[in-house]
């Protein structure tokens, strides 16, 4: 068996889920549309990750067109599918649902309106649902979109938030997106607050004091919800 996973911009791999895959000796393949790779046709793979990026899910360009074509025909073909940010983005909007500028964008790991950190709460469908098996019902994730998927009536909401209401969703029976990272490596993190123009914006040295105060957190509950995937997909028992 063997995965996929898309990455929109360099900097924004799978990080985290890559130590799963490897952890559980699952080949994957990366492809990085950045650098000019194409993407390939997902029937030759067991599981599909799309990570996220700067562009937007509505974007008339030839790459978001036939990226929403590609995640389209994932769903399409049940190959089980988890996308992050703008893959959760991308994939609401090849399916039917939709993605609007959010009232508020989320950045980093707290509202900065009164300082609380960022969790998706889990409603009835995620309390339910494989993806979050064995994991709490407010789970602390870190932020960087301006936008917000809106899913359409068929598909449904698992999670929510306090600043953009929707949070994780599910698309037929096996394909997920969420809103939030939690991928996050030190390594990745540290280039973040490099590059990203949104992150250079807010104070570094507080950003990385959240960090280090989430981080044992924040890893359990990434590594059992991307080990619950791996489930899903039929990878591991």
């Amino acid at each position: 068996m063997k995965a996929l996973v898309v990455k929109n911009i360099s900097r924004e791999g799978p990080g985290a889920i890559a130590s799963v895959l490897r952890k559980h000796r699952i080949r994957f393949d990366v492809v990085d549309l950045a650098r000019g790779s194409p993407l390939p046709d997902p029937i030759g793979y067991d599981a599909v990750y799309v990570m996220g990026g700067p562009s937007s899910a509505n974007d008339g360009t030839a790459l978001i067109g036939a990226e929403r074509e590609f995640v389209k025909k994932t769903a399409d073909l049940g190959i089980p599918y988890l996308g992050t940010c703008l893959g959760a983005q991308i994939l609401v909007v090849s399916c039917g649902g939709s993605v609007v500028s959010a009232k508020e964008s989320e950045i980093g790991w707290r509202n900065p309106a009164n300082g609380e950190p960022f969790e998706m709460v889990l409603n009835g469908n995620g309390k339910q649902d494989p993806l979050f098996e064995g994991m709490g019902n407010r789970l602390r994730v870190f932020h960087l979109h301006g936008e917000m998927f809106v899913p359409a009536p068929r598909m449904r909401l698992l999670a929510t938030g306090s600043v953009c209401h929707n949070q994780a969703v599910k698309v037929g029976k096996n394909a997920y997106g969420i809103q939030g990272h939690l991928e996050l490596t030190d390594g990745m993190f540290g280039r973040w607050l490099r590059e990203d123009t949104d992150l250079r914006k807010l104070d570094a040295s507080a950003l990385r004091a959240d960090y280090k105060a989430a981080k044992e957190e924040y890893r359990a509950v990434g590594a059992r919800l991307f080990a619950n995937f791996l489930r899903i997909a039929g990878f591991v028992e």
